[in-house]
Protein backbone atom coordinates (compact mmCIF):
# COMPACT_ATOMS: atom_id res chain seq x y z
CA UNK A 1 0.00 0.00 0.00
CA UNK A 2 2.84 2.37 0.83
CA UNK A 3 4.47 1.65 -2.53
CA UNK A 4 1.19 2.38 -4.34
CA UNK A 5 0.72 5.64 -2.43
CA UNK A 6 4.26 6.68 -3.30
CA UNK A 7 3.67 5.96 -6.96
CA UNK A 8 0.47 7.99 -6.98
CA UNK A 9 2.36 10.92 -5.45
CA UNK A 10 5.03 10.56 -8.14
CA UNK A 11 2.39 10.73 -10.86
CA UNK A 12 0.91 13.83 -9.26
CA UNK A 13 4.33 15.48 -9.27
CA UNK A 14 4.84 14.54 -12.91
CA UNK A 15 1.64 16.17 -14.14
CA UNK A 16 2.76 19.19 -16.12
CA UNK A 17 2.21 22.46 -14.31
CA UNK A 18 3.80 25.12 -16.54
CA UNK A 19 1.98 28.13 -17.83
CA UNK A 20 -0.84 26.60 -19.87
CA UNK A 21 -0.22 26.21 -23.56
CA UNK A 22 -3.48 26.36 -25.47
CA UNK A 23 -4.50 24.93 -28.82
CA UNK A 24 -7.73 26.35 -30.16
CA UNK A 25 -9.73 26.18 -33.36
CA UNK A 26 -11.40 29.38 -34.46
CA UNK A 27 -15.12 29.56 -35.17
CA UNK A 28 -15.72 28.63 -38.78
CA UNK A 29 -12.16 27.42 -39.30
CA UNK A 30 -13.34 24.65 -41.57
CA UNK A 31 -14.73 21.22 -40.90
CA UNK A 32 -18.33 20.26 -40.29
CA UNK A 33 -21.09 22.37 -38.83
CA UNK A 34 -20.46 20.58 -35.56
CA UNK A 35 -16.92 21.90 -35.51
CA UNK A 36 -18.03 25.46 -36.20
CA UNK A 37 -20.55 25.29 -33.35
CA UNK A 38 -17.86 24.87 -30.72
CA UNK A 39 -14.72 26.85 -30.00
CA UNK A 40 -13.12 25.62 -26.80
CA UNK A 41 -9.46 25.91 -25.85
CA UNK A 42 -7.56 22.77 -24.91
CA UNK A 43 -4.65 23.11 -22.49
CA UNK A 44 -1.53 20.96 -22.39
CA UNK A 45 -0.83 21.80 -18.75
CA UNK A 46 -2.41 19.31 -16.36
CA UNK A 47 -3.05 16.88 -19.23
CA UNK A 48 0.51 15.88 -20.06
CA UNK A 49 2.51 13.64 -17.73
CA UNK A 50 6.16 14.67 -17.81
CA UNK A 51 8.74 11.91 -18.10
CA UNK A 52 12.49 12.01 -18.51
CA UNK A 53 12.42 10.15 -21.84
CA UNK A 54 8.84 10.12 -23.11
CA UNK A 55 7.53 13.40 -24.43
CA UNK A 56 3.96 13.15 -25.65
CA UNK A 57 2.25 11.08 -22.95
CA UNK A 58 -1.06 12.64 -22.02
CA UNK A 59 -4.52 11.90 -20.70
CA UNK A 60 -7.28 11.55 -23.28
CA UNK A 61 -9.94 12.22 -20.64
CA UNK A 62 -11.61 15.32 -19.30
CA UNK A 63 -13.29 16.41 -22.53
CA UNK A 64 -17.02 17.13 -22.53
CA UNK A 65 -19.25 15.47 -25.09
CA UNK A 66 -21.94 17.09 -27.21
CA UNK A 67 -24.67 15.27 -25.26
CA UNK A 68 -23.55 16.46 -21.83
CA UNK A 69 -21.20 13.67 -20.78
CA UNK A 70 -17.52 13.79 -20.04
CA UNK A 71 -14.62 11.46 -20.85
CA UNK A 72 -13.23 9.96 -17.67
CA UNK A 73 -9.71 10.93 -16.66
CA UNK A 74 -7.01 8.54 -15.53
CA UNK A 75 -8.18 5.62 -17.65
CA UNK A 76 -6.93 6.21 -21.20
CA UNK A 77 -3.70 7.79 -22.40
CA UNK A 78 -2.02 8.50 -25.73
CA UNK A 79 1.75 8.66 -26.12
CA UNK A 80 4.85 8.59 -28.24
CA UNK A 81 7.18 5.58 -28.09
CA UNK A 82 7.71 4.07 -24.64
CA UNK A 83 10.95 2.23 -25.32
CA UNK A 84 13.11 5.02 -23.88
CA UNK A 85 11.47 5.04 -20.42
CA UNK A 86 14.04 5.40 -17.65
CA UNK A 87 13.74 3.48 -14.34
CA UNK A 88 12.24 6.60 -12.77
CA UNK A 89 9.78 6.88 -15.66
CA UNK A 90 8.74 3.24 -15.20
CA UNK A 91 7.82 3.96 -11.60
CA UNK A 92 5.60 6.83 -12.74
CA UNK A 93 3.94 4.55 -15.31
CA UNK A 94 3.33 1.94 -12.62
CA UNK A 95 1.68 4.64 -10.54
CA UNK A 96 -0.90 5.05 -13.30
CA UNK A 97 -1.99 1.46 -12.77
CA UNK A 98 -1.77 0.64 -16.47
CA UNK A 99 -3.13 -2.72 -17.54
CA UNK A 100 -2.80 -2.50 -21.32
CA UNK A 101 -0.21 -1.04 -23.73
CA UNK A 102 -1.25 -0.86 -27.39
CA UNK A 103 1.71 -0.40 -29.75
CA UNK A 104 0.76 0.92 -33.22
CA UNK A 105 4.31 0.96 -34.62
CA UNK A 106 5.42 -1.07 -37.61
CA UNK A 107 7.05 -4.48 -37.01
CA UNK A 108 10.40 -3.00 -38.01
CA UNK A 109 10.09 -0.09 -35.59
CA UNK A 110 9.13 -2.42 -32.75
CA UNK A 111 11.96 -4.85 -33.51
CA UNK A 112 14.54 -2.07 -33.81
CA UNK A 113 13.69 -0.26 -30.59
CA UNK A 114 11.86 -2.75 -28.41
CA UNK A 115 8.78 -2.11 -26.34
CA UNK A 116 8.00 -0.46 -23.03
CA UNK A 117 10.20 -1.85 -20.21
CA UNK A 118 7.21 -3.24 -18.33
CA UNK A 119 6.87 -6.90 -17.44
CA UNK A 120 4.27 -9.34 -18.73
CA UNK A 121 3.03 -9.65 -15.16
CA UNK A 122 2.39 -5.89 -15.06
CA UNK A 123 0.64 -5.09 -18.35
CA UNK A 124 -0.72 -6.76 -21.46
CA UNK A 125 1.38 -5.72 -24.48
CA UNK A 126 -0.54 -5.67 -27.75
CA UNK A 127 1.33 -4.97 -30.99
CA UNK A 128 -1.22 -3.73 -33.55
CA UNK A 129 0.66 -2.13 -36.48
CA UNK A 130 -1.50 0.40 -38.32
CA UNK A 131 0.78 0.34 -41.36
CA UNK A 132 3.20 -2.20 -42.81
CA UNK A 133 6.94 -1.91 -42.92
CA UNK A 134 8.14 0.18 -45.83
CA UNK A 135 11.62 0.84 -47.24
CA UNK A 136 11.69 4.40 -45.93
CA UNK A 137 10.64 3.64 -42.37
CA UNK A 138 14.28 3.25 -41.31
CA UNK A 139 14.27 6.95 -40.56
CA UNK A 140 13.35 7.41 -36.92
CA UNK A 141 11.04 10.38 -37.26
CA UNK A 142 7.79 8.66 -36.40
CA UNK A 143 6.23 9.01 -39.84
CA UNK A 144 6.69 5.76 -41.78
CA UNK A 145 4.40 5.39 -44.73
CA UNK A 146 3.88 9.12 -45.21
CA UNK A 147 4.38 10.58 -48.69
CA UNK A 148 8.01 11.50 -49.54
CA UNK A 149 9.12 14.74 -47.92
CA UNK A 150 8.53 17.85 -49.98
CA UNK A 151 9.27 21.45 -49.17
CA UNK A 152 5.82 22.38 -50.48
CA UNK A 153 3.29 21.76 -47.69
CA UNK A 154 0.22 19.76 -48.69
CA UNK A 155 -3.20 21.22 -48.02
CA UNK A 156 -5.17 20.07 -44.96
CA UNK A 157 -7.38 18.11 -47.34
CA UNK A 158 -4.36 16.31 -48.81
CA UNK A 159 -3.07 15.42 -45.35
CA UNK A 160 -6.55 14.23 -44.44
CA UNK A 161 -6.46 11.99 -47.51
CA UNK A 162 -3.25 10.42 -46.24
CA UNK A 163 -4.85 9.75 -42.86
CA UNK A 164 -7.87 8.18 -44.51
CA UNK A 165 -5.64 5.95 -46.64
CA UNK A 166 -3.68 4.97 -43.54
CA UNK A 167 -6.95 4.13 -41.82
CA UNK A 168 -8.07 1.99 -44.73
CA UNK A 169 -4.78 0.06 -44.61
CA UNK A 170 -4.83 -0.21 -40.84
CA UNK A 171 -8.52 -0.78 -40.27
CA UNK A 172 -7.99 -4.23 -38.77
CA UNK A 173 -5.55 -2.78 -36.22
CA UNK A 174 -7.99 0.01 -35.33
CA UNK A 175 -10.79 -2.50 -34.82
CA UNK A 176 -8.53 -4.69 -32.69
CA UNK A 177 -7.55 -1.67 -30.58
CA UNK A 178 -11.21 -0.82 -29.94
CA UNK A 179 -11.95 -4.41 -28.95
CA UNK A 180 -8.95 -4.45 -26.63
CA UNK A 181 -9.93 -1.19 -24.94
CA UNK A 182 -13.51 -2.38 -24.46
CA UNK A 183 -12.43 -5.56 -22.66
CA UNK A 184 -13.56 -5.63 -19.01
CA UNK A 185 -10.08 -5.50 -17.44
CA UNK A 186 -8.24 -3.45 -20.09
CA UNK A 187 -8.22 -0.03 -18.42
CA UNK A 188 -6.24 2.00 -17.60
CA UNK A 189 -4.54 1.75 -20.99
CA UNK A 190 -2.19 3.66 -23.26
CA UNK A 191 -1.86 3.54 -27.04
CA UNK A 192 1.19 4.86 -28.84
CA UNK A 193 3.21 4.91 -32.04
CA UNK A 194 6.65 6.52 -32.43
CA UNK A 195 5.96 10.26 -32.34
CA UNK A 196 2.43 9.98 -30.97
CA UNK A 197 1.28 12.08 -33.90
CA UNK A 198 -0.25 10.42 -36.97
CA UNK A 199 -1.24 6.87 -36.07
CA UNK A 200 -1.91 7.76 -32.46
CA UNK A 201 -3.71 10.93 -33.56
CA UNK A 202 -6.05 9.01 -35.85
CA UNK A 203 -6.91 6.43 -33.21
CA UNK A 204 -7.46 9.14 -30.58
CA UNK A 205 -9.75 11.01 -32.97
CA UNK A 206 -11.85 7.92 -33.60
CA UNK A 207 -12.14 7.10 -29.89
CA UNK A 208 -13.10 10.67 -28.99
CA UNK A 209 -15.41 10.95 -31.99
CA UNK A 210 -17.17 7.74 -30.98
CA UNK A 211 -17.67 9.15 -27.49
CA UNK A 212 -19.27 12.31 -28.88
CA UNK A 213 -16.48 14.84 -28.29
CA UNK A 214 -16.96 17.79 -30.68
CA UNK A 215 -14.77 18.01 -33.76
CA UNK A 216 -12.90 21.14 -32.80
CA UNK A 217 -11.96 19.73 -29.40
CA UNK A 218 -10.64 16.59 -31.09
CA UNK A 219 -8.68 18.78 -33.49
CA UNK A 220 -7.29 20.89 -30.66
CA UNK A 221 -6.20 17.76 -28.81
CA UNK A 222 -4.41 16.60 -31.97
CA UNK A 223 -2.68 19.99 -32.22
CA UNK A 224 -1.16 19.61 -28.74
CA UNK A 225 1.37 17.12 -30.12
CA UNK A 226 3.28 19.89 -31.87
CA UNK A 227 3.84 21.61 -28.55
CA UNK A 228 4.55 18.42 -26.62
CA UNK A 229 7.21 17.36 -29.12
CA UNK A 230 9.29 20.50 -28.64
CA UNK A 231 10.90 18.98 -25.54
CA UNK A 232 11.72 15.81 -27.48
CA UNK A 233 13.71 17.79 -30.02
CA UNK A 234 15.77 19.41 -27.26
CA UNK A 235 16.34 16.01 -25.58
CA UNK A 236 17.29 14.30 -28.85
CA UNK A 237 19.88 16.96 -29.64
CA UNK A 238 21.79 15.78 -26.56
CA UNK A 239 20.93 12.08 -26.32
CA UNK A 240 20.19 11.01 -29.91
CA UNK A 241 21.93 13.45 -32.24
CA UNK A 242 21.32 11.28 -35.33
CA UNK A 243 17.59 11.28 -34.64
CA UNK A 244 17.69 15.02 -33.98
CA UNK A 245 19.48 15.63 -37.27
CA UNK A 246 17.03 13.47 -39.23
CA UNK A 247 14.09 15.26 -37.65
CA UNK A 248 15.58 18.70 -38.28
CA UNK A 249 16.09 17.82 -41.95
CA UNK A 250 12.38 17.22 -42.49
CA UNK A 251 10.20 19.95 -43.98
CA UNK A 252 8.52 22.01 -41.28
CA UNK A 253 5.03 20.83 -42.24
CA UNK A 254 5.94 17.23 -41.43
CA UNK A 255 6.50 18.22 -37.82
CA UNK A 256 3.24 20.14 -37.53
CA UNK A 257 -0.09 18.98 -36.18
CA UNK A 258 -2.44 21.63 -37.50
CA UNK A 259 -5.98 21.48 -36.17
CA UNK A 260 -7.30 22.09 -39.68
CA UNK A 261 -5.83 18.76 -40.80
CA UNK A 262 -7.82 16.84 -38.20
CA UNK A 263 -10.98 18.77 -39.02
CA UNK A 264 -10.50 17.87 -42.67
CA UNK A 265 -9.95 14.22 -41.75
CA UNK A 266 -13.16 14.08 -39.73
CA UNK A 267 -15.01 15.68 -42.64
CA UNK A 268 -13.60 13.03 -44.99
CA UNK A 269 -14.71 10.29 -42.60
CA UNK A 270 -18.25 11.62 -42.81
CA UNK A 271 -18.09 11.96 -46.57
CA UNK A 272 -16.92 8.37 -46.96
CA UNK A 273 -18.80 6.66 -44.12
CA UNK A 274 -21.50 9.04 -42.88
CA UNK A 275 -20.20 9.30 -39.31
CA UNK A 276 -17.47 8.06 -36.99
CA UNK A 277 -19.79 5.42 -35.45
CA UNK A 278 -20.67 4.17 -38.93
CA UNK A 279 -17.00 3.94 -39.88
CA UNK A 280 -16.42 1.82 -36.79
CA UNK A 281 -19.38 -0.36 -37.73
CA UNK A 282 -17.90 -0.69 -41.23
CA UNK A 283 -14.73 -2.00 -39.57
CA UNK A 284 -16.82 -4.81 -38.06
CA UNK A 285 -17.30 -3.37 -34.58
CA UNK A 286 -20.68 -4.13 -33.05
CA UNK A 287 -22.73 -2.76 -30.16
CA UNK A 288 -21.11 -4.95 -27.47
CA UNK A 289 -17.72 -3.38 -28.20
CA UNK A 290 -18.83 0.17 -28.95
CA UNK A 291 -21.38 0.42 -26.13
CA UNK A 292 -18.98 -1.27 -23.74
CA UNK A 293 -16.28 1.28 -24.50
CA UNK A 294 -18.69 4.17 -23.98
CA UNK A 295 -19.75 2.71 -20.64
CA UNK A 296 -16.13 2.44 -19.49
CA UNK A 297 -14.92 5.81 -20.74
CA UNK A 298 -17.85 8.17 -20.11
CA UNK A 299 -19.21 9.73 -16.96
CA UNK A 300 -21.86 12.41 -16.36
CA UNK A 301 -20.78 15.90 -17.28
CA UNK A 302 -20.85 18.95 -14.99
CA UNK A 303 -24.59 19.34 -15.50
CA UNK A 304 -25.27 15.59 -15.22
Amino acid sequence: MADQAGRRQAVSRRLSRPTPTTAQVRDGAGGSGQAAAYARPVELAGRQIVFDACFNFRDVGGYETADGGRVRTGVLYRADTLHRLTPADVEVVRGLGLRTVIDLRTPREAARHGRAPLGEDEVVHLHLPMIDDEPDDARDDGRPGEPPPSAEPPSPEERAGFYLAMLERGGAAVAAAFRALAAPDALPAVFHCTAGKDRTGVLAALVLGHLGVPDDVIAADYALTERARARFRAWAAVHEPDTAAATAALPAWMQETRAEVMLAFLDRVRQEHGSVPQLLADLGLGPPTLDGLRDRLLEPGPAG
